[in-house]
């Protein structure tokens, strides 16, 4: 028997030129057929082309996410270190690289600006002690009627605005990262009446660590003037890093703080660095349509540096989310659009008269097609459970399609 397909396009007779293909003498026109996205496929070529058809359902999806990004430092394990005040860089106490405890000194700055807040705060102090002995002298003083209750109220009044300086004073040196052992060793140096002239303030300010870490930045020399703006050092504890990964719209349901990601990177091809979602976006980058993850991952091999390239991988399943899902080669493009092609029985009349018995029938079937997962793609709408799709040897039946779509001008 002579192998054929038949395909049951349009043909559009009137297309384009007006008029159909000339057909040898005594030869008429096949019917056109009343659905023009459909193929009739001789079982010879079903069984040579490798079409396979499975029926497709819903079901959850598991697959593995990958993810691309980079590792940064744990920001919030980093300190970035400045003077507080402005000054001369008298002493240098560190050095990049080097790991440094909570409290140990980094650098001394000798600024003016530090000895006349110790000024301040002396002044305050002596102000107040002596606010307080005439406040108390009042209250002695009320009490054997000796003063009238106003000037009592004045002296109250007076005694409490110069606590409230004491304690703006005091803030002042707090704010230079002053502790309190220095704050009472200033006031052991004074006498209750102190006078601004025996005093003499200690204009070198040494700047220590907020946090235990290594120093990963330094941008200061011995002997530079420096402000407050600038960034002396930066100190950052490697232990936990974070890598700023970036997942695509598609992505954001299965993405959920606590999930555990999986951080390689090329570097070691044979080990992964597991850490957990602490972040994920809240907003999508307009050009590049992506969305913000943050995981922390530990570091305590100190392996990972920030700023090297890596990829996130975790496992995720689409639960109480029932997709179908099939073969990605199951989905061809079709002028722009995915469609794949559905095995039907065509119990019906047949569009074409010369139609055979053993000729199978399969309709052009247009998708929406979501996201590729592995080797299956996701899709979204066009299809129901129970329909059978060739999930193998759909291209060799796009491309008898599109000879069709040559032939007649035009596919629907």
């Amino acid at each position: 028997m002579k192998r054929s397909i038949l395909l049951t396009l349009s043909l559009l007779l009137t297309a384009c030129s007006g008029r159909g293909p000339e057909l040898p003498a005594g030869e008429e026109a096949p019917a056109a057929s009343k659905n023009p996205d459909e193929l009739m496929v001789e079982h010879e070529l079903v069984h040579e082309w490798g079409i396979e058809v499975l029926p497709v359902e819903a079901t959850d999806i598991a697959y593995e996410m990958v993810l691309p990004g980079q590792i940064s430092v744990n920001e919030n394990r980093t300190a970035y270190i400045t003077s507080y005040v402005p000054g001369k860089i008298e002493e240098l106490t560190t050095d990049l690289g080097r790991r440094v405890r909570r409290g140990d000194a980094l650098l001394t700055v000798n600024s003016p600006s530090f000895a006349w807040a110790q000024s301040e705060f002396m002044q305050a102090r002596a102000a107040l002690i002596l606010s307080e002995q005439e406040h108390e002298r009042a209250r002695v003083l009320l009490a054997e009627r000796a003063i009238e209750e106003r000037e009592y109220n004045r002296r109250q009044s007076e005694y409490q605005q110069r606590m409230t300086e004491f304690g703006a004073a005091e803030s002042v040196l707090h704010s230079y990262g002053v502790d309190q052992a220095y704050i009472e060793s200033l006031l052991s140096r004074g006498s209750d009446l102190w006078l601004e002239e025996e005093f003499h303030a200690n204009p070198e300010l040494i700047i220590r660590s907020p946090i235990s870490g290594t120093v990963i930045f330094r941008d200061v020399i011995l002997g530079e003037q420096v402000g407050v703006e600038k960034v002396l050092l930066t100190v950052s504890d490697l232990g936990t890093l974070w890598a700023k990964l970036n997942a695509y719209e598609p992505d954001l349901p299965f993405l959920r703080t606590g999930l555990t990601v999986s951080i390689a990177t090329a570097l070691y091809p044979d080990r992964t660095f597991d850490g957990r979602i602490a972040y994920v976006g809240e907003t999508v980058d307009e050009s590049l349509r992506t969305i913000p993850v943050r995981v922390e991952v530990p570091n305590t091999d100190g392996l990972l540096k920030p700023n090297m390239f890596v990829e996130g991988r975790t496992q995720v399943r689409s639960e109480g989310r029932r997709s179908i899902a099939v073969p990605d080669e199951a989905v061809q493009l079709v002028e722009g659009e995915y469609v794949v092609f559905v095995e039907e029985h065509h119990e019906h009349e047949p569009t074409d008269p010369a139609v055979e018995e053993d000729h199978v029938l399969y309709v052009v079937r247009h998708i929406e097609a979501g996201r590729r997962i592995g080797d299956l793609r996701i899709v979204l709408a066009g299809l129901v459970e129970g329909e059978r799709v060739v999930v193998k040897g759909a291209f060799n039946l796009k491309a008898e399609l599109m000879k069709g779509s040559a032939a007649h001008t035009h596919v629907h």
